[in-house]
């Protein structure tokens, strides 16, 4: 193997994929980078055996000699940083060492073999989604909060993504709070419905790569035991939890008659002033409405310290009164960029609804918070 690159393309290219990597003594190649190169790209690909993300470079690089190697994906990287990027490194795998010249020095580090690399055995992808870049990662910002961190329930540590009735759902809950995100679908392959879990890591990796990226549409492709995500020259894949969702559809208030409005700005504030004094464990406040249109938040702690808060409201037509944890609030407060945000309320569960009072925007989202029992 042999090739000659920029350095800057390099490093950038050796970041993405380094996320990845962490120190494993058990399996040293999992701190590796697989460099392969054919006639005209060069592929870094890193795995954690659950994700994968692979990057390929076909521009500002010259392909010598075609092979494969790993490499410590730190040090390598490492050594790029410390070069110029506006460089180009010479590199070459000469008795199973990689040297990598530039000018007058020279760099030789040990590897690995390409054969013990683990590889995702990715069955036939049955589902393929084209979809904006910025819709996706909309949907997936709005939702993932909502995640369980290390649930028994493994389902829950993970975020659905759905497609029905030509709508793409994003939906996460730890049982105490749910966040659903749905938007429409026009190019959709092989299926009317389907329905996976996108597990938590996976979830959160997305997001930052979706970050570094700028592209129009990206494509997704599912196959029975894994999600794939390519966008411009990466390619991400996960594994997805074999599990069952819980009915979600069931909790949602779809046509509310009665509600209360609030600037959400404003009620972020007081809710954040007032959770200052709440109980240290259960982050409890009660919320409850007037006669007078306005809305009153209060808690106590377990030192006896009060908080009391009165917010005026846009409108009301709906009597409140509920225990909740201030933060899941103040979690979906932070998502929503509209001024106005609804309040519902569902008696047979006691749950509040939260939405915001904009049915323009591309894509929708609701999100249902239990009530403390205390």
């Amino acid at each position: 193997m042999k090739f000659i690159i920029l350095n800057k393309y390099f490093i950038e290219a050796l970041k993405r994929v380094n996320n990845l990597l962490t120190r494993n003594n058990t399996h040293p190649i999992l701190e590796n980078v697989l460099l392969e190169t054919n006639h005209n790209t060069l592929f870094l690909t890193s795995t954690n055996t659950e994700i994968e993300i692979k990057i390929s470079i076909s521009k500002n690089i010259s392909i010598l000699t075609p092979g494969n190697i790993t490499i410590s994906g730190k040090k390598i990287l490492d050594i790029c940083k410390s070069l110029s990027k506006k460089c180009n490194l010479y590199v070459e795998l000469i008795n199973e060492k990689l040297q990598i010249l530039i000018n007058t020095s020279r760099y030789i580090l040990t590897t690995l073999p390409p054969i013990n690399f683990p590889n995702l055995k990715i069955s036939e992808h049955q589902i393929t989604l084209s979809i904006p870049q910025k819709i996706f990662q909309e949907i997936l910002h709005s939702t993932y909060f909502s995640m369980a961190i290390q649930d028994v329930r493994y389902f829950l540590n993970g975020l659905l993504l759905e497609i029905k009735n030509q709508n793409l759902y994003a939906v996460a809950t730890d049982g105490y709070r749910i966040a659903i995100c749905k938007t429409p679908i026009k190019k959709f392959i092989n299926k009317d419905t389907f329905s996976i879990i996108l597990p938590r890591k996976g979830t959160l990796e997305l997001i930052k790569l979706l970050k570094n990226y700028s592209s129009e549409n990206i494509i997704i492709k599912i196959s029975n035991n894994y999600f794939q995500l390519k966008i411009n020259n990466l390619i991400f894949t996960s594994k997805i939890i074999i599990e069952k969702f819980p009915n979600y559809t069931s909790i949602i208030l779809t046509e509310p008659k009665k509600k209360i409005i609030l600037n959400s700005i404003l009620f972020k504030e007081a809710l954040s002033r007032v959770a200052i004094l709440s109980n240290e464990k259960f982050k409890g406040v009660n919320i409850y409405n007037n006669n007078y249109n306005e809305l009153i938040i209060t808690t106590r702690n377990q030192h006896d310290e009060e908080a009391f808060e009165i917010l005026n409201t846009i409108h009301a037509d709906i009597k409140i009164k509920i225990s909740i944890n201030a933060f899941y609030i103040i979690d979906v407060l932070n998502i929503i960029k509209e001024n106005e945000v609804l309040l519902l309320i569902n008696e047979s569960t006691g749950s509040i609804q939260i939405q915001t009072n904009n049915n323009n925007s591309i894509s929708q989202s609701i999100y249902i918070i239990m009530p403390l029992q205390l």
